[in-house]
């Protein structure tokens, strides 16, 4: 997200107001009074320059002070501060305060005194809310900060409109909003910022960040009545360039899971977390669960997953039309074997795919030696897709992959609640496309670079035809700053007309439509075949968003330096850490979750709140043989174990901090004390 300068003008307003950094206020004063008392010209002209936010407030409270019990020294204070005004920021900026408090009339004064104490006490419901950061506790706050505008704007305060809509704006912006910020209404407010503070020539700092904001806003089209949900949807809308086109596509086998590069977490020889088919004793029976849902999860009102029999100790078989008889095998010879079936009737009936094996005797789960080969009572069989179909469209050779197995090339995406990841924290999987001789894919996207031309994707008829219109858009770029490794993948999602656009950033800088642009999924791997750690990376909840422009590179910063995001539960003796709440967060709060070979051990230290030195650190533990997965389950291999520490004498409430010197993926790790 390009940082809101808003954001930035109004901390500093903010502290200028709070009482615990009047000491940079006072310490101008005192150097201006100095500078006046040897009548130095020139350092007083240096100061303003250099302190031009506490030369402006104190040019206000003289200016206001002058309104109400004008003095001989307040009058020479002004005079000296309107000379080194002009001297060093060459407008009239302190001249017109001057005028403009030297001529007021008593009931105008009387009406200003009351706005002024109504724009105290909103500042102080702000910052209130700045913590809790309510949304519609900020609504209503801007809504008074506009009233209170409009009366400073009747009275011809153009200082004090200003500050309010500094507030209007941020109250309605991102930083405080999220994805329900008003652009449109933050915008107007900016620009009564901008005018405002250019009616009596303050072009200081928040003038110069309330300016760059409007113009990138602007640029955006947000400067304008904002149109209806409708209207926007159809302007943002790329218009065809050319009559639609139409492939027809063909099934192809993929062999190998390295065949392609694909956004896809378990494309690697690491079987054991694969998704399994569960079968049981002979006779039992299991289907591919995706096959019988939809994209939101529901029931399908017909699930399209064969019937998987276990009709043998070692033989499975598939009932591919509902007879109760195996009408093909599924190979169990312990390498990666394909399976393939059809499903769907008419012009829908697809062909669908994939790699299938058993695990052996001494296997390998999270480090932990395991047998995972089946016997005469239970057996699994992983799986991950290998189907594609392959046509051409628009002169380019374009592959389709089912890669969530939904039974649809070029699908939707699904989202996943899998083994490894953090209550309510959802792990996508999507299909892919690989355009001419890539052997690295990209995400399916609804819109996609083909050769030299934008095309707005369709899959037909579950993907049996690919329907495509070469589109006119507009692009920028989103370049990835990762420190900490080499993502394998890292996919954003467009916002609007884009939601049902996903782009790839790993790979170097990638080319995108402008707009607004958030964090979807991605992963990071190190190490090769077997020996491969790795985790995924998936937004959290303060992960900012990102704005690409037309002609402009946007960089999306993800990664080291890694912290831990954790929960922590204390009583008057005792302080506990959940192991599975622990998570490792980066730079832009992204989540790293479902760690494969890699899993967090921290050291947990704690403190007296408000002191500097913290306890001896003590090492949280993890599962470490066969029999505690079977004991606690095959979740407790993904996260550390709970940890309890005895609170020494004398602490009552206390701090935490989590550690990691050297985590095989990560590196180094440490948390904020909390």
């Amino acid at each position: 997200m390009i940082p809101s300068p808003t954001v930035v003008l109004l901390t500093l307003s903010l502290l200028s107001a709070a009482g615990g950094v009047q000491d940079k206020h006072l310490e101008f004063q005192k150097r201006f009074e100095q500078a006046m008392a040897i009548n130095s010209t020139t350092e007083m002209s240096r100061l303003v320059k250099n302190s031009t936010p506490e030369a402006v407030d104190w040019i206000i409270k003289t200016a206001e002070r002058i309104a109400t019990q004008n003095s001989e020294k307040l009058e020479t204070r002004m005079a000296a501060l309107q000379g080194a005004w002009r001297s060093a920021m060459e407008t009239d900026f302190c001249d017109k305060m001057y005028e403009y408090f030297s001529f007021l009339d008593g009931h105008t004064k009387k009406e200003r005194t009351r706005m002024r104490k109504e724009y105290d006490k909103l500042l102080g419901d702000y910052l209130k809310n700045l913590e809790k950061k309510d949304g519609p506790t900020f609504e209503l706050l801007a809504k008074r900060y506009e009233g209170l505008a409009d009366g400073f704007d009747q009275i011809g305060d153009h200082f004090y409109d200003s500050q309010c809509s500094i507030f209007v704006a941020h109250c309605r912006d991102e930083a405080n909003r999220g994805k329900r910020a008003d652009l449109y209404k933050v915008t107007a407010a900016l620009k009564r910022v901008v005018a405002e503070r250019e009616a009596i020539g303050l072009k200081d700092r928040f003038w110069m960040d309330s300016n760059r904001r409007y113009q990138f806003l602007a640029k955006q089209g947000y400067d304008r009545v904002k149109p209806t949900e409708e209207e926007a949807k159809a302007e943002a809308t790329p218009k065809a360039t050319e009559p639609a086109l139409a492939a027809a596509m063909g099934f192809e086998l993929v062999e190998k899971p390295g065949a392609f590069e694909r956004p896809m977490y378990y494309l690697d020889d690491l079987y054991p977390l694969w998704n399994s088919l569960a079968l049981k004793t002979k006779g039992s029976t299991a289907r591919f669960m995706t096959l019988g849902l939809n994209a939101d999860g529901t029931k399908r009102k017909t699930d399209l997953s064969p019937v998987v029999m276990r009709v043998g100790s070692a033989d499975v078989q598939l009932d591919l039309d509902g007879d109760g008889e195996g009408d093909g095998k599924v190979p169990l010879t312990g390498n990666l074997e394909p399976v393939e079936f059809e499903v769907g009737e008419g012009a829908e009936r697809r062909r669908l795919a994939v790699l299938c094996i058993v695990g052996v005797q001494q296997d390998n789960y999270q480090g932990i030696q395991i047998n995972l080969a089946p016997d005469d009572n239970q057996m699994a069989i992983y799986f991950i897709p290998a189907g594609s179909v392959v046509g051409e469209l628009g002169g380019e050779k374009i592959r389709v992959f089912d890669d969530n197995l939904d039974g649809t090339y070029g699908g939707p995406p699904s989202v996943w609640q899998h083994i490894g990841m953090s209550a309510g924290v959802l792990h996508p999987e999507m299909d892919a496309i690989a355009v001419g001789k890539d052997k690295r894919a990209r995400p399916w996207s609804e819109y996609q670079r083909l050769g030299e031309r934008w095309f707005r994707l369709q899959s037909a008829e579950s993907g049996n035809r690919v329907l495509g219109e070469a589109v006119e858009i507009e692009t920028g770029e989103l370049k990835l700053k990762f420190k900490g490794g080499k993502p394998a993948w890292v996919v954003l999602k467009g916002e609007g007309v884009y939601e049902n656009s996903y782009f790839d950033i790993a790979d170097g800088a990638a080319e995108v439509p402008t707009g607004r642009y958030s964090l979807y999924y991605g992963e990071l791997r190190k190490g090769k075949k077997r020996q491969m750690v790795k985790t995924l990376i998936v937004p959290g909840e303060a992960t900012p968003t990102w704005d690409v422009v037309a002609g402009e590179t946007t960089v999306v910063e993800l990664g080291a330096p890694f912290g831990y995001d954790f929960t922590v539960e204390q009583d008057a003796a005792t302080i506990a850490v959940t192991g599975k709440q622990v998570v490792v967060t980066g730079v832009a709060y992204e989540r790293y979750e479902r760690p494969w070979g890699c899993v967090p051990r921290p050291d947990v230290a704690y403190r007296k709140a408000g002191s500097r030195r913290g306890s001896k650190p003590e090492t949280m533990q993890a599962v470490l043989d066969q029999d505690q997965i079977f004991e606690a389950g095959w979740a407790a291999a993904w996260s550390p174990l709970d940890l309890i520490l005895e609170k020494r004498a004398g602490v009552e409430e206390a701090e935490v901090q989590l550690t990691e010197k050297k985590n095989k993926l990560f590196g180094k790790i440490a948390s904020d004390w909390k």
